[in-house]
């Protein structure tokens, strides 16, 4: 159990970041950078560079306006007093502190940064941590909380020892005897490897380290000699590219990382050498391709039109070996098809040549153990003149490079139906007539006292239906709606569904109704947000009418859980502290519906990253004046639809 000298070191510490969720205080712009503060051998960097951007964001947040909207005000008072009285009152009464005196603190950076000590002479590496916090103009705050906080940690027990160094004056974290310290976990790792805390003008710095807090001084006085994180060439790349923009970011420093998991894998070496069955565990890793990944990296940045989320992975193209040659996908279409309708719930489309794909995993397991290569050639030869085709040329020889998956909406608000939504999806394939043959061959092989495959005719075009053994057809939803596996064909792709009336839906030719998604307002100037090259993975998601009938649900019924699955019968959310007056105070769906809307999300790659960007619109009752980046540069921005 801890004692109370433990909780002293623990609530200061955590209420700095604890502080940040409730930061909405304003306050100046902080002259300190991550990127020329931090040291530049840090392998791990997570930061807010200037958090008032960051608050900004937040409030502009679509989900965030709709508790403030008039219609939500009786629901909001009634979480904000419940959060207020369960948890932020919980936190400062255990800690004994106040929250907003420490979230008034965040008015430039808030940075945490990771080093590594990879010591030949040790197991594993060491580990050391940089925290920066910035107060811009709330600097005689942080001295007095300081002032504080130490005077409470010498009550505690705790030896102070000063450290001048040219910039102030610091303190150093010390246990009159270690084996009695009042610590725990990963308390003892980062406190009683002599912790040093001190405040510079309006920074705040903590360090396990002694040199950190040095260099970081140095690099906040602009010391000319000081190397600071951009002055690494591997950061420098990256932000220039993508993180100087963003008001949150995180990067990682992989081919550091690398080269310790690289020495601890061939160590392992050894103990295979004697089983040719199995390749060298280094061998393993380098069939994997990790060396050329130089970082990895993700931010998310502000738009005037909305907010954009991008996960990068720093791989030139000329290293991308192993996965990243396998995940570096072609750069087709990837926009909806004229029959996909406007009213899907999510709709996927990946450029993944499955056929190539089965072909590498082949070389790379010949590649890594010669005879492991021959046995699984020798199971494949085994298992085709027992089935009666050939796997590698009417299996993997028919599959082309075109995967897509359309979700529909539930089809009530029951919760098996809402977590059970009917899907499509579509394997595209340059002959897919003989590739259903092949799949209905392969039936054979399913052990069943009864034929499990049966067939109808629809529309000109054919539907098999698979009884498969642990998935029984049975009736749910709408009456007579038969789950089990159902395949059709319909032009280039083979599609399969575990619901046949959306397969009959999608089969049936479109109507003059019928309005494709492609042709969605502000469709196209979304999807260009999401940069200028050429997308190889592209993904649409409308999520309102599905929180709109959970949410009608839920305002009508707020038990509704412990009614529809028997396993939650015990469960009342009358004992939870936001009970039935809080879902009941909920408006209805209509009133708010204008908060929601769709989002859109792709891959693609260029000749520094491959990359993966998030875009989510404002919706546009919400948008006063928005525009979106245009195809030819993420920089300039474009007028939407």
């Amino acid at each position: 159990m801890k004692t109370n000298k433990t909780k002293t070191i623990s609530k200061h510490w955590a209420s700095l970041l604890a502080a940040g969720s409730l930061a909405t205080l304003s306050g100046l712009a902080a002259e300190s950078k991550p990127e020329t503060l931090v040291p530049e051998d840090a392998f791990a960097v997570l930061t807010i560079p200037h958090f008032p951007d960051a608050r900004a964001a937040f409030w502009s947040d679509p989900y965030v306006r709709l508790f403030q909207d008039a219609a939500m005000e009786n629901f909001t008072k009634k979480i904000q007093s419940t959060w207020e009285a369960v948890v932020i009152r919980g936190m400062e009464e255990d800690w004994d502190v106040r929250l907003d005196e420490y979230a008034a603190l965040l008015n430039g950076q808030v940075t945490l940064a990771l080093f590594l000590d990879a010591n030949p002479a040790k197991s594993r590496p060491d580990f050391d941590v940089l925290l920066a916090l910035d107060s811009g103009s709330k600097s005689a705050q942080l001295k007095t909380l300081l002032k504080d906080f130490r005077k409470q940690l010498s009550d505690a027990g705790w030896t102070l020892r000063p450290m001048t160094f040219p910039q102030g004056t610091f303190h150093q974290l010390r246990w009159k005897d270690e084996a009695e310290a009042p610590l725990e976990g990963a308390w003892a790792s980062l406190l009683l490897h002599k912790a040093v805390f001190g405040q510079v003008g309006s920074l705040f710095l903590a360090s396990t380290k002694v040199d950190l807090i040095e260099q970081s001084l140095a690099n906040a006085g602009k010391d000319a000699d000081a190397a600071s994180l951009s002055h690494q060439p591997a950061f420098r790349r990256i932000h220039s590219r993508r993180l100087r923009q963003s008001y949150a970011y995180g990067w990682l420093h992989f081919a550091k990382l690398y080269k310790i998991i690289e020495g601890q894998v061939r160590n392992l070496d050894p103990q295979f050498a004697e089983n040719p069955m199995i390749p060298p565990p280094s061998k393993m890793l380098q069939s994997l391709g990790l060396n050329g990944l130089q970082s990895l990296s993700l931010h998310l940045r502000q738009l005037e039109a909305g907010s954009m989320m991008e996960f990068a992975m720093a791989v030139p193209k000329e290293d991308r070996q192993g996965l990243f040659e396998w995940i570096d996908l072609a750069e087709k279409d990837c926009s909806p098809p004229p029959r996909v309708p406007a009213d899907v719930a999510s709709f996927s489309r990946v450029r993944l040549n499955l056929g190539q794909l089965w072909e590498n995993l082949e070389e790379s397991v010949a590649d890594l153990s010669p005879m492991l290569g021959g046995l699984m050639n020798a199971v494949l030869r085994e298992t085709e003149q027992g089935i009666g085709f050939n796997i590698r040329k009417d299996v993997f020889g028919n599959l082309g490079d075109d995967l897509i998956v359309i979700g529909f909406s539930p089809r009530s608000s029951r919760f098996e139906d809402l977590i059970s939504a009917p899907t499509l999806t579509l394997l595209g394939s340059p002959n897919p007539k003989a590739l259903a043959q092949t799949l209905v061959k392969a039936t054979s092989l399913i052990p069943s006292e009864e034929n499990p495959l049966s067939k109808k005719e629809f529309q000109g075009k054919t539907i098999y239906s698979f009884a498969i053994p642990g998935l029984p057809f049975m009736e749910i939803g709408q009456p007579g709606a038969d789950v089990g596996l159902h395949m059709a064909v319909d032009e280039n792709y083979l599609i399969f569904s575990m619901d046949e009336q959306t397969l009959k839906n999608y089969l049936r030719p479109p109507s003059e109704t019928h309005r494709p998604l492609r042709k969605t307002p502000g469709l196209k100037q979304a999807t260009a947000a999401l940069g200028p090259e050429k997308l190889t993975s592209f993904r649409y998601d409308n999520p309102a009418k599905v929180i709109g009938m959970f949410w009608e649900r839920a305002r009508k019924n707020p038990n509704f859980l412990a009614e529809d699955l028997p396993s939650t019968a015990d469960f009342d959310i009358r004992e939870s502290p936001f009970g039935v007056e809080l879902l009941s105070a909920l408006p209805p769906f209509e009133q708010v519906a204008k908060y929601f809307h769709f989002s859109v999300s792709g891959g693609n790659s260029d000749a520094h990253s491959i990359n993966y960007r998030l875009f989510m619109p404002t919706p546009p009752q919400l948008r006063q004046s928005s525009t979106l980046p245009t195809p030819d540069s993420s920089q300039t921005e474009a007028p939407a639809e």
